[in-house]
């Protein structure tokens, strides 16, 4: 394999499994955020887990300054921004700089409209203040639930695996046309100890993988707490 590749083919994740949610059952969540200021999307998404049953039920939002788009909407790339927020799965906001509190706001509004207990979230540390200040105004610790993810290849090799291994098996539920861009442009670098980390193709900035590596994040959270959900549900 070469040093940078397509992660992906889309036949792993072009199917459509809709997302069903039961506003009186119960659900245990693990969170996670890749956030953004200024040109990237931020994006967000909360794992949800069933008892005996071993998909993974995923609620995602995302968030792009106006003028992110009043510089470069992307279609080039295969963005539809205006149309993703006309589905409510893109919140535009205005100017050049993202509220991250925003990102706090959705992931409350969420556990409150699903009834999700949102057990852990997972976060890469860069442009993370803002976000924590708004989970913890919401009750969630950065001591506590709150969870640094290290963004590097020996850190999330064997998470990388793992979606691509979920996706494989349709074990993901819920994905949306966002997240399945993110996952058709996202290409994997390989370290000198042959372990892999998510990167844009070619390294193109208007292809974005935020999807791709908040799923990650998700997963690597997960991993750290697979024993705790267990005995949860």
């Amino acid at each position: 394999m070469n040093n940078s590749s397509a992660w992906l083919s889309r036949e792993l994740y072009s199917y459509d499994i809709p997302l069903n949610l039961d506003k009186d059952t119960r659900y245990i969540g693990i969170g996670a955020v890749d956030l953004s200021e200024t040109t990237d999307m931020t994006s967000a998404k909360i794992y949800l887990f069933k008892k005996d049953d071993n998909k993974k039920y995923v609620l995602s939002h995302y968030w792009i300054p106006q003028s992110k788009i009043d510089q470069s909407d992307d279609s080039d790339a295969g963005a539809q921004y205006m149309d993703w927020a006309a589905q409510n799965i893109l919140t535009i906001q205005e100017g050049n700089k993202l509220d991250l509190g925003a990102v706090a706001d959705w992931m409350y509004e969420m556990c409150q409209k699903y009834n999700i207990y949102l057990y852990k979230v997972g976060y890469d540390r860069k442009f993370k203040t803002d976000w924590v200040n708004r989970m913890e105004y919401y009750g969630w610790s950065d001591k506590e639930e709150l969870v640094e993810i290290i963004q590097s290849a020996e850190r999330l090799h064997d998470h990388i695996l793992k979606v691509e291994s979920d996706l494989k098996y349709k074990l993901i539920v819920g994905l949306t046309p966002i997240d399945k861009w993110c996952l058709g442009n996202a290409s994997v670098k390989i370290s000198s100890t042959g372990k892999y980390l998510l990167m844009k193709m070619d390294n193109k900035p208007q292809y974005r993988i935020d999807g791709a590596v908040s799923l990650v994040i998700a997963e690597a959270t997960y991993d750290l707490f697979r024993s705790d959900i267990a005995t949860m549900l």
